[in-house]
């Protein structure tokens, strides 16, 4: 799986690679990620709870259709506990890829 570092002094900004949010993390942990001794998922992913899932790309293409950015941000907050505006655009962007013309 792929994650996505930058790192910024003794914290790290990571991508989860299955709900594809950021998070800080401390630059150890971004190291064991590098080095292949953990996958890089956060702790909602790793240890799913059914009524708190990750968006999948169903609920993405509905939410991208119907609202605009900061009132997903809102939303995905509200549901998943997380949300960023950086996480909603690369949605976007990604989506209009793979819907292609």
């Amino acid at each position: 799986m792929a994650v996505v570092v930058e790192i910024k002094g003794k914290f790290a900004d990571v991508t989860c690679p299955v709900c594809r949010l950021p998070r800080s993390i401390s630059r150890r942990q971004a190291h064991r990620i590098g080095r292949g001794k953990t996958d890089g998922r956060c702790r909602s992913c790793r240890h799913p709870q059914p009524e708190r899932l990750p968006p999948d790309d169903e609920d993405r293409l509905y939410w991208l259709a119907r609202f605009d950015d900061e009132e997903i941000v809102e939303m995905a907050t509200a549901y998943y506990g997380r949300g960023k505006r950086e996480a909603v655009a690369a949605w976007r962007a990604r989506l209009a890829i793979t819907a292609g013309p």
